[in-house]
């Protein structure tokens, strides 16, 4: 029932905007800058919410990070155990230059080793906007891979919780099918989710193709009749005259 009211709604703006082209075209006065029918009218119409939303972005899941930084975090512990063991034993470093230095060298090591495997976490990143899915993954002080499919080419969207921890911490992988392609958006949170924001901007999508293709054909069958009118006219004059 709802189905059928969402349909007979459609049909009726859909007519009321063809009513609306038909009406400006045959009343406009063709000498006039405001004969054509106004493209930002259109343009109005064809617009989706969605499409001013901000881009989507997602990263893998922090546990995806908590791997990446357990080391370099236990060799920065270990690293301030140590120097907090010489300190409570009226030890310092100071002794020895060397021992100062390499315990120095150790610490800028572990932290800039930490750093990077965090923006190697950060910079791996999965976009969605109103038009198109993309893959960008770019390594520190390296080369970036981006791969990138259009919304209205997408076939089929899944997901999958691999093993206990991700069925757990609710974490898996999306599976989008582009033609003979396929993105995934790895050990991302909430899957299932994503799989649903995914659907619904597709099905936006191509609501919003669909409604701009029938507001073309309308706008030229309203130009067809205008001209129809125009030839009419001009042969009903002739005729009298």
């Amino acid at each position: 029932m709802l189905v059928a009211k969402d349909k007979l709604s459609k049909k009726l703006d859909e007519r009321k905007i063809f009513e609306k082209i038909v009406n400006d075209t045959l009343t406009a006065d063709n000498n006039s800058p405001d004969s054509s029918i106004d493209q930002n009218d259109v343009k109005d119409e064809m617009d989706d919410p969605y499409s001013s939303s901000p881009i989507i972005t997602l990263r893998t899941h922090w546990i995806i990070l908590m791997k990446k930084v357990l080391f370099p975090t236990l060799l920065l512990a270990s690293i301030i155990l140590l120097a907090g063991f010489f300190a409570a034993n009226n030890q310092p470093l100071n002794d020895s230059s060397f021992g100062v230095i390499l315990f120095g060298l150790i610490l800028i090591a572990a932290f800039l080793w930490w750093l990077f495997q965090f923006f190697d976490w950060w910079n791996d990143q999965y976009l969605i906007t109103s038009d198109q899915v993309i893959d960008v993954y770019r390594r520190p002080f390296g080369t970036e891979n981006r791969r990138t499919a259009p919304i209205t080419n997408i076939q089929s969207i899944r997901f999958e919780r691999k093993g206990i921890l991700g069925l757990l911490l609710n974490f898996g992988t999306v599976y989008i099918r582009v033609g003979d392609d396929e993105l995934t958006f790895n050990n991302i949170s909430n899957p299932a989710k994503i799989q649903e924001r995914l659907f619904g901007v597709l099905e936006r999508s191509l609501s919003r193709s669909k409604k701009y293709e029938t507001t073309q054909q309308q706008q030229n069958l309203a130009e067809m009749i205008d001209a129809y009118h125009q030839i009419k006219g001009k042969k009903t004059e002739d005729s009298r005259n």
